[in-house]
């Protein structure tokens, strides 16, 4: 009875721990969260948009938005790349973009900034943002 309960406690754990694996793997492979130091020239020769997702880790608003960045990031894999900035961190990336506030979703095309949102955005809101330049 004992040995029972103890594998399908193993097994529970097991499920749960590959659960947060893929999701770890998934997200490390869809938004880039450790801003290199040659960070402005790396998006000055990318030539798919670039989505910088400026965050805190004591914002709520920010958390909040987590997973809806996520998604997104994952629908655009390969064609678009995800970085997260934390401003804490990062200090110097979000004073160059002027971001004064948090959350803060700027969508960057050939170096410039081509579209700012400040706030909370749907997962909808990004991708139409988002389709509109990569369709064009």
């Amino acid at each position: 009875m004992i040995n029972e309960e103890v594998k399908s406690l193993y097994l529970e754990i097991a499920k749960r721990l590959h659960a947060i694996y893929d999701r770890l793997i998934d997200e490390y492979t869809t938004i880039l969260e450790d801003i290199p130091r040659n960070f402005q020239d790396i998006v000055d020769t990318i030539d798919k948009p670039i989505i910088l997702y400026f965050t805190a880790k004591w914002c709520a608003p920010c958390i909040s938005i987590q997973e809806t960045i996520r998604e997104v990031a994952r629908i655009f894999k390969g064609k678009a790349y995800f970085f997260k900035v934390d401003v804490d961190k990062d200090i110097g990336i979000a004073e160059n973009y002027n971001v004064e506030y948090i959350p803060a979703t700027l969508i960057i095309v050939e170096g410039e900034v081509v579209d700012r949102v400040y706030g909370v955005i749907t997962s909808k809101n990004l991708e139409s943002r988002i389709l509109r330049l990569i369709s064009s």
